[in-house]
Formats: structure tokens, sequence, C-alpha cells
């Protein structure tokens, strides 16, 4: 009995622990499945990345209210960096900086010059040569409630690590539902850079490995909005849990001209501190002449967003052409909305301006252009087929290559500038073999009309030649017919198939006329009248 009240009881309550599981809510649609995946609170972000850090402190790190970075003339784009992470570093005091050479030197490219100074080394300092070792930490200090901000030297790098960001950083919100997450901005110096070097060196600069993480956000700043960037990144970490990556292009670190030698057109004045982007933002650089820019739309990134503005004024001088160079800036998510928004209005080709006609390209001796175009006759599901070159031979415009036979199905039109038709039925005369008909078109012809040969060629001779002598292989489908030969006389409309018009010129069936096909010769022609001609 005892041993059957405790059944009894083990019973209900796995009854009861089931009724109040099925209580519970469940996911019932996509949007609620990836709701961990990548959190996103634009309102909340955007007023977190519009905070400003403390005025004291900043005047303090930078040395004066004339140090500041906004007080300064306009720089490139490794010193806007150095300044953007003075002031993350400032504005959350829960920020480490580390990677590879990034305290006492500044980094390979000085990026991260006087950071170990300002901060101390707690907070700035230098790792292992282990890039797994490096986002492994990273995600360590996440966990712990602090922001990491972590340096992979360069994009070739990032890929022996790959999975510390897709299997593990990236996917911790989503495979707790939201219970733990890590955020982190790990930056990436990457893309093509310093003409004649890489070869084995630094020159893996595939960004689809980045791409292909699900919730992970990427940007990729070409010019002085790197604060910005950054900004919203570091507000998207500490709001959201977001993981971001940011590419920056090493070519563009220390580049100050942008058209000519000198110009200093491609250093930029620092922000203000309040001055924020969104998420999939852009930029839009309009023509000089301050034209809509609708002759031509380029999107790109990174060291692309230069040289297109480059492409963009030669094609203006040159052809005088109104382009518009639109900077992606965010490369995941892509804001397919944005980029279409900006598409609205241009046009491929510059308006006004026809694409010039492009040739074809021959193949052997046939032409791509050709107007007759091959078919299969009617007379055998396995006939010959007929291909000869658009033009022909012997006085014919264009005329070049010769004709051939091959194996094909059911049909064939004999390819030339004027289209014609060869049409399989019965012989007029003993209604049992097959023959061929020839139907020039309707349009009209030139002075010089090709014709076939019994080798299959095609030559000129005067608008009054139709056809002459055709000799066809031995085909299983048509035993008694191994050959087709023209009649001497004319044929009329009541000796034609209905299907043939009273333009068609008919060739009879070997054993009908076998005493007129002995007597032509493969060049002999049929006249208008029917008679033959040499």
């Amino acid at each position: 009995t005892a041993l059957l009240e405790l059944y009894e009881a083990t019973r209900a309550r796995c009854f009861a622990a089931a009724e109040e599981a099925d209580r519970r809510p469940k996911l019932e649609s996509l949007a609620e499945v990836i709701a961990p995946l990548a959190p996103y609170t634009p309102v909340a972000v955007a007023a977190e990345a519009a905070r400003v850090p403390d005025p004291a402190q900043r005047l303090a790190v930078f040395g004066g209210a004339d140090k500041l970075p906004e007080q300064q003339p306009p720089r490139h784009l490794a010193l806007q960096i150095n300044a953007a992470l003075h002031d993350l570093l400032i504005k959350y005091p829960e920020a480490l900086l580390f990677g590879e050479d990034v305290a006492q030197k500044g980094g390979v490219y000085t990026v991260t010059k006087g950071l170990f100074k300002a901060f101390s080394g707690k907070r700035v300092f230098n790792t292992l040569l282990d890039e797994t070792m490096i986002l492994g930490l990273a995600q360590g200090y996440a966990n712990m409630g602090l922001l990491p901000i972590p340096e992979i030297q360069y994009l070739a790098y990032f890929h022996n690590a790959c999975d510390q960001i897709r299997g593990e950083a990236a996917s911790l919100q989503f495979f707790s539902n939201g219970q733990y997450r890590n955020p982190m901005v790990v930056r990436i110096a990457g893309l093509g850079y310093q003409r004649g070097f890489g070869g084995h060196f630094h020159n893996d600069n595939s960004i689809t490995a980045l791409r292909d993480i699900p919730g992970l956000v990427v940007g990729c700043p070409a010019r002085r909005r790197r604060r910005q960037h950054a900004a919203h990144a570091d507000a998207l970490a500490r709001v959201d849990g977001r993981v971001s990556v940011f590419l920056e292009p090493i070519a563009l670190y220390m580049t100050k001209d942008l058209y000519a030698p000198g110009d200093g057109a491609w250093q930029f004045a620092y922000p203000a501190p309040d001055q924020a982007m969104t998420l999939g933002e852009g930029r839009v650089y309009l023509p000089e002449s301050g034209g809509a820019g609708d002759d031509l739309l380029i999107i790109t990134y990174g060291n692309g967003v230069p040289m297109s503005l480059r492409a963009a004024r030669e094609l203006e001088k040159q052809r005088g052409w109104k382009i518009r160079v639109v900077d992606l800036r965010w490369l995941v998510p892509l804001n397919a909305a944005y980029i279409a928004a900006q598409a609205q209005g241009a046009e491929t080709h510059p308006r006004g301006r026809r694409r010039p006609p492009q040739r074809r390209r021959r193949r052997g001796h046939h032409h791509r252009a050709q107007r007759g175009r091959v078919r299969r006759h009617a007379a055998s599901a396995r006939g010959w087929r007929r291909h000869l070159h658009p033009a022909g031979r012997r006085g014919v415009p264009g005329a070049a290559g010769r004709g051939r036979y091959r194996r094909g199905g059911a049909g064939t039109e004999v390819g030339h500038p004027w289209p014609a038709r060869l049409q399989a039925t019965t012989c007029p005369r003993c209604a049992k073999q097959r023959v061929l008909i020839w139907t020039p078109s309707a349009r009209s012809a030139p002075q010089s009309t090709p014709s076939i040969t019994r080798r299959g060629r095609m030559c000129s001779r005067p608008p009054r030649q139709h056809i002459v002598t055709a000799r066809t292989g031995r085909d299983s489908s048509l035993p008694t017919m191994p050959r087709l030969s023209s009649q001497s006389m004319p044929a009329t409309c009541s000796d034609m198939p209905s299907s043939a018009s009273s333009r068609s010129r008919i060739v009879f069936c070997s054993p009908c006329d076998s005493a007129a096909s002995d007597r032509l010769e493969s060049r002999h022609h049929i006249s208008a009248s029917g008679s033959v001609v040499r």
C-alpha cells in the first residue's frame, strides 16, 4: 500500500508540473525567437550616445580648454580615433582597453598613444600575441560588468579567433534568453593598405566572416565621425549588451589629402561631444556644383570613400556627370531602406547619354547576332540540322565560313541575314516521301540572295535563284530518301501544300524525279519561272 501511494503521489506531481509548464508563455513567432539575439532600443541608445562626458574630467585629461580635440584644427583619422578613445574612457570608468602593444608603445600606428599615461596601466594594458586569448579575456571582463575594448592588430588575425565572437560572445544573450550578456567593442585594423606591402603578411581582409555572425554590429569609419561611431557602439553595449566590431581602414589612418598632394581635404574637425549618429545612418557626398546628383550613384565604405570621390570629380570634369557618393558607415546590419532611398532618382547610366552598343562576340564561324535561328524541321525527330554563317560565301557582303550539318531534333531554319524557312512536307507527286520546301521571307530580299548547295554552303546568284540540289545524310527515319533534288518545272499554287505560299520553291523527292536529279549539278539553280539555269 505504501508503495502504491508513492507511485500515485509521483504521478500527481508530474501531471501538476506538466500543467504548469503548459500554462507558461510560449515562443509563437519568429520575432519572439530572435528577440534575444539582437536587442535594440533606439530611444535609450540614442540618449546614452548623446550623454556628454564629465567636462571637468575632460579638461583634466586633455590638459585644458585649449587642448580639447574640438578646439584643434582639422586632423587625420588616427588622431580622431585617439581623441574618441580618450572620450570613451572618460565617459565610462568601467571601460578597459587592451591588446598587442597598445599601452606604452601606443599601437602599431600610434592610434592609442597617450592612453596608458592618461588612464594608467590598470585600464590600458598589453596582452600576449594571442587573439583567442584577447577575445576570451574580453568576454570574462564583460561578464563581470565591465566594458572591454579589445584590439585585434590586423583583420587577418581575427580569423584565428573568430569562434570567440561567433560561438560565444555574440550568441550568449540568445542562448540564455537575455539572462546573460557580454557587451564589448572590438577594434580591428584592416582593409587594403601600404602599396607594395602584403604578400603573405596581413593580407586576409575578408569581412564575410564578420557579416555572417548573427547579432553582431559592424561599423567602418572613413573620416572624423569615428567618435560618433564609437559613442553609439558603446551605448549599444551599455544599454542592450550588444557586441560591436569596428573596422578601421589602415590606409586612411594618416591620410590628409584627397584630390591633390597638399590639399588637406581628408582632414576634419573633431565633432562636439554631444553629437551622435543612429545605427545604419550613412553619409551622402553631393556634387560640388550643388546639383541633385542623380546622374550616377556610388555606394561604398572605408577606403572606397575617398577613391569614389576622386573618381566622381574626374567624371564630372570629363563628362559633366553629377555623381552622388554614399558612405554606408555601417556594414551590419545593412540599412536596406536607406540604400533604396538614396537610389531613388539615380540612373544606372547617366540620363541623356545612351550607352554605346556593344559588339557581340563570335563563336567560331557563327555569330550570335544572326537573325536566322536554327530550328528543328518536322521531317524527322532525329533529322539533320543545318548551321550556316549568316552571310555566306562568294559575293555576299560579310561572307565568311561555310555551313555544316549536325544531328538534331525535328526542324531546321537556315541562318542568314534574310530569314527563310525550310519546311518538311510530303512530295506533291507521290504523296509518300518527305520533302523540304524553301520559303523566302516576306521581307524584300537584297540584290544577292543566298542559295543552298549540295555541299552545304551558301552561294550568291541573281534574285531569280532560290534553291539548288541539296543532299541529306541517310537517316533511319527516312530510309527511302537518300537524296533530294530540284524539279526543273515551275511549281504552281495547286501543286504546293496548303502550308506553302506562292513564293515557295519545292524540292521533290528523288524517286519522283530521278532523271532530273541525275542531270542537275550541285550548282544548278531554279529560276523564278522554274527553268534550270547554270
